[in-house]
C-alpha cells in the first residue's frame, strides 16, 4: 500500500503524510516502548514511528497496538489491549480525553489478569486475585504430594497451567500427577477438558467429529 521496500522507507512516507495537530490517534508501533515481556519496540521488524519526532508534531498520541499500557511518556500513551492475552498482562485500561483541554482520565477496565509465577510460596499465591488466570512454571524437584497440594490451592483460581521445568529435564505440563499434556491423544484431552469444564464428553467428542 505505501508501496516501499524497507521498514525504514515505511517509516518515512508515513512520516511526511502525517501533518500535524492536537490529537494523533494511531494503531501503529510508537518507538521507546516496552511490550509485557520486557521487549523494546524499537528492535521490531515492522514501521516503527518515532515518538520523539511525533511529539513535535501533536499535542497529544493515542496509540494502540502494542498489548502492553504504559503511563503518559511526555506527550504519548501507549493505550494497550482492552483484554489480557499474555503472561504477565494483568490490568487494562480506558482512556478518557477531553478534547477541548487536552485533559486524559485513565480508567480501569474490568477483566482476569494473567499472571505468571516461578516456584509460588503460598504467601505468593494468597497475593493474587481469585478471579486470575495462572501460569505457574516449577524448576525444583517437587514430590507427587506436594504437586498435588499446588494443584489444589490452583484451582482456587479461575483458571490455571502448571508447567515443571526443571533443568536438564524435558519440559512438560502437568495434568494429573507426572503425566505430561504432550503425552495424551486427542481422546485423552478431550476427557480432561470435559472433566474440567463439566460438560458431556459424548457431546463434546461427536462436536469434535463434525469439526474434523
Amino acid at each position: 500500500m505505501l508501496e516501499v521496500e524497507t521498514n525504514e522507507e515505511g517509516t518515512k512516507k508515513l512520516m511526511e503524510m502525517l501533518g500535524d495537530g492536537n490529537i494523533l490517534y494511531t494503531h501503529q508501533t510508537i518507538s521507546d516502548s516496552l511490550t509485557t515481556s520486557g521487549e523494546s519496540t524499537n528492535l521490531f521488524n515492522e514501521i516503527i514511528l518515532p515518538r520523539k519526532e511525533l511529539e513535535k508534531k501533536f499535542k497529544l498520541i493515542i496509540s494502540g497496538h502494542i498489548h502492553n499500557p504504559s503511563a503518559k511518556i511526555d506527550k504519548t500513551i501507549i493505550a494497550g489491549s482492552v483484554f489480557c492475552n499474555e503472561v504477565n498482562e494483568t490490568q487494562k485500561y480506558i482512556y478518557k480525553i477531553n478534547e477541548d483541554f487536552l485533559e486524559v482520565e485513565k480508567i480501569k477496565l474490568p477483566g482476569r489478569g494473567i499472571y505468571g509465577l516461578t516456584d509460588p510460596t503460598e504467601e505468593d499465591l494468597n497475593k493474587i486475585p481469585k478471579k486470575s488466570i495462572l501460569k505457574v512454571t516449577i524448576t525444583k524437584e517437587t514430590s507427587t504430594i506436594k504437586i498435588n497440594e499446588l494443584k489444589e490451592k490452583l484451582k482456587e483460581f479461575d483458571a490455571f497451567v502448571l508447567l515443571s521445568q526443571i533443568p536438564h529435564q524435558r519440559k512438560k505440563l502437568i495434568i494429573d500427577g507426572n503425566k505430561s499434556l504432550l503425552e495424551f491423544s486427542v481422546e485423552q484431552l478431550l476427557s480432561v477438558y470435559a472433566k474440567e469444564k463439566s460438560i458431556s464428553l459424548d457431546k463434546l467428542t461427536h462436536g469434535f467429529d463434525l469439526i474434523k
